[in-house]
């Protein structure tokens, strides 16, 4: 295979090709991935079909349920041929060491890809390498695995509306989320090339997830083709992001009543994947703060809706509305958002009354 190397010595390099598995791949913690890989890793495993699924892990270092599942996935075919080629691409390992989403020297590894606008930066350079080899094999489907910080449902999210899309989320789970912002994410770089779906996995440390994923992983591995024709509607319920919440970065928060510019709800991802009607309280505002949370427009071309009021210092939505990724995990909401909000659609993206 052009390109790739079956040395013993990884180099060192950006990005790292290998078509065998490094031994202690097969047992080795997300962790521990440094001492064997000495940088992002695309590693490529032959199959019977010619058609290869593709699947990225570890985009996120602290985000470990697609290296699980992974491990699970080469230990079963440890000594058979998989039924179609994976190629993975094992991201950001710098950050796994550390056990955190993102370094602080780095851009986040989901906001790179194709279509970012972090263009000139060493890790758009390497997405950009990955995206052009993987479109050269021309792949079945594109999964990209992740973990999350709040309490939700475990869900996949697609970037076109289209069957084959919303077979290989629905395939996962039922609850499916249409986005189109942020920009730079996996799978809208490889929407264009194949049918992309990101999988939410819910919170690391659930081992019962690590199985279903390789499950899931599996079933792709063994379907020879995703279906033409939309599921019937009771089978899967599709949501769009409309805004992403953050906070702005001067703002002091808190969850457990403490002094701050916002005091937040402390059940506050117990309010994901939850039907809020207007005027639903996400916190408090200090009576003596006037900043507001940033409202950011997730849908393209569109202005961001008006969709928080600050009534008695209460921070109130002001219309229906479904959020998701609601997290009290502070450094999630520093580095990205404190969640998002959704309104349910039909597969024409038309919202639902």
């Amino acid at each position: 295979m052009k390109g790739f190397s079956d040395e013993g010595d990884i180099p060192r390099r950006d990005l790292i090709s290998l078509n065998k598995v490094p031994e202690a791949l097969y047992t080795c913690t997300a962790t521990e991935l440094w001492q064997h890989l000495n940088g992002p890793t695309l590693l490529h495993l032959s199959g019977k079909e010619d058609t290869p699924l593709f699947l990225t892990i570890l985009l996120h270092g602290n985000e470990h349920t697609g290296f699980e599942a992974l491990k699970l996935i080469l230990n079963r075919y440890r000594n058979k041929q998989f039924p179609r080629p994976l190629i993975i691409f094992i991201g950001n390992i710098a950050a796994a060491k550390a056990n955190t989403r993102t370094l602080s020297n780095q851009i986040d590894f989901n906001r790179c890809w194709p279509g970012t606008p972090h263009k000139t930066s060493k890790e758009a350079a390497i997405m950009a390498k990955v995206t052009s080899y993987v479109q050269s094999q021309r792949p079945f489907a594109s999964v990209d695995i992740h973990n999350n910080t709040g309490k939700n449902p475990h869900y996949g999210c697609i970037n076109r509306l289209e069957p084959a899309y919303i077979h290989l989320a629905k395939l996962f789970a039922k609850d499916i989320v249409y986005f189109e912002r942020p920009l730079g994410v996996q799978s809208a770089a490889l929407a264009s090339i194949c049918p992309a779906v990101t999988i939410e996995c819910g919170r690391i440390g659930e081992s019962a997830i690590n199985e279903e994923t390789a499950a899931y992983i599996d079933r792709l591995l063994n379907l020879k083709e995703l279906p033409t024709n939309l599921p019937s509607p009771d089978e899967f319920t599709l949501l769009q992001t409309i805004s992403i919440i953050k906070l702005p970065e001067d703002a002091s928060f808190s969850f457990n009543g403490t002094a701050a510019d916002f005091i937040l709800r402390p059940d506050l991802d117990e309010l994901n994947f939850q039907k809020l009607s207007p005027g639903a309280s996400l916190g408090v505002r200090c009576s003596k703060s006037q900043k507001q949370l940033e409202i950011l427009s997730a849908i393209q071309d569109q202005p961001p809706q008006d969709i928080i009021e600050y009534k008695d210092n209460e921070v109130r939505l002001k219309q229906t509305a479904i959020p998701a990724m609601l997290t009290l995990d502070t450094n999630a909401i520093r580095s990205d958002c404190l969640g998002y909000l959704m309104q349910e659609i039909n597969e024409r993206g038309a919202p639902l009354k």
